[in-house]
C-alpha cells in the first residue's frame, strides 16, 4: 500500500556514465548497461502481461539509483508504467539510509536511468544482471540464503535469462529480436479478425491511458506480427505519441531495429 502519493523524481549523482547511473563497480556497470539494452524484453513481458485474462507474471521489477541531498540508495519499482519515454512505480524496497524515501512511494524515472530490471513467472526469475553479479560473488550458502529470502528460483551464476523457453527461440539469455512474443500471433489473428468485419474501427484511435496509439504499444512490446496487421489496416506510422515520439523512435529507443525498417516502409 503506498504511503506517499507524492511523486518523487530521480535525481542522478555525478557519477554517472553517458547519463547512466553508476554503481563505482566496473563489473556491476557493464551489467547494468546489459540490463538498459534488454529492457525491451522486460517491457514486451509487461505488455502481453497485461493481455492476459489469467496473470503469468508473479514479479515485475526495475532497479533505480535515487539520491536526495545526503544520501543515495538503489531501490527497487514495482506496479512499473513506461509511456515510451517516461517510467512510473512505486517503492518495493524499503530503504535503508534514505529517510526521504518510504516503501510504497510514487516514483518517475527515465529509461535511461534503469540500472535493473527482473521479473518472475513461474517461480523462475529473468533479467536480474546486476543481480547475478552480486550472487556470483557470493558462497554457495550465501546464495541459497539469498534466494530463499527472494522466495523464487534464480539461474546458476553467470547466467541471465531474459525470456522464458519457447519453441521459437534458440536461447533464452540471447534471444532473436525478430522473433514475437508467443502471445503475439493471437493477437494479431483476432486483429485482423476484427478489422476485417467491422469497417468503422480507426485503428489510430485504440489508445491506451498512457495516450499511446495501438500502434505504438505494439511497436514498444517488440511485435511484428501485429504491428503488420495494423499497418496494413491504416495505422499511420508518423503519429505523433504524448512524448512526441512517432513509431519508429519509439522502436529505436527499446532497440527494436527490426520495427524501425518496419514502420519506415
Amino acid at each position: 500500500m503506498r504511503q506517499d502519493a507524492d511523486v518523487t523524481k530521480v535525481t542522478l549523482t555525478n557519477d554517472t556514465r553517458a547519463g547512466h547511473p553508476s554503481a563505482g563497480d566496473d563489473e556491476l556497470d557493464a551489467a547494468a548497461a546489459k540490463a538498459l539494452k534488454t529492457f525491451g524484453y522486460f517491457w514486451r513481458e509487461m505488455t502481453w502481461e497485461n493481455h492476459r485474462i489469467e496473470k503469468g507474471v508473479d514479479l515485475a521489477l526495475v532497479n533505480v539509483l535515487f539520491t536526495d541531498e545526503s544520501d543515495h540508495e538503489f531501490l527497487w519499482v514495482a506496479d512499473v508504467n513506461f509511456d515510451g519515454e517516461t517510467l512510473t512505480g512505486s517503492l518495493h524496497s524499503r530503504p535503508e539510509t534514505m529517510t526521504s524515501m518510504q516503501l510504497g512511494r510514487s516514483v518517475e524515472f527515465s529509461l535511461a536511468e534503469v540500472y535493473d530490471w527482473m521479473y518472475v513467472r513461474e517461480g523462475n526469475v529473468f533479467g536480474g544482471h546486476t543481480v547475478d553479479v552480486l550472487r556470483s560473488r557470493m558462497t554457495e550458502a550465501e546464495r541459497a540464503d539469498h534466494d530463499a529470502k527472494w522466495g523464487y528460483k534464480f539461474a546458476n551464476p553467470g547466467i541471465v535469462n531474459v525470456i522464458p523457453p519457447s519453441n521459437a527461440q534458440r536461447s533464452t539469455t540471447k534471444p532473436d529480436a525478430a522473433i514475437d512474443h508467443p502471445m503475439a500471433s493471437h493477437l494479431a489473428k483476432a486483429l485482423t479478425e476484427k478489422l476485417a468485419n467491422d469497417d468503422t474501427v480507426d485503428v489510430n484511435e485504440l489508445r491506451n491511458a498512457n495516450g499511446l496509439s495501438l500502434l505504438h504499444q505494439m511497436v514498444l512490446a517488440g511485435s511484428a506480427s501485429t504491428v503488420k496487421v495494423l499497418l496494413d489496416n491504416g495505422a499511420d506510422a508518423k503519429l505523433l505519441g504524448p512524448n512526441d515520439m512517432n513509431a519508429a523512435q519509439l522502436a529505436q529507443m527499446l532497440g527494436w531495429t527490426h520495427l524501425v525498417r518496419l514502420v519506415q516502409g
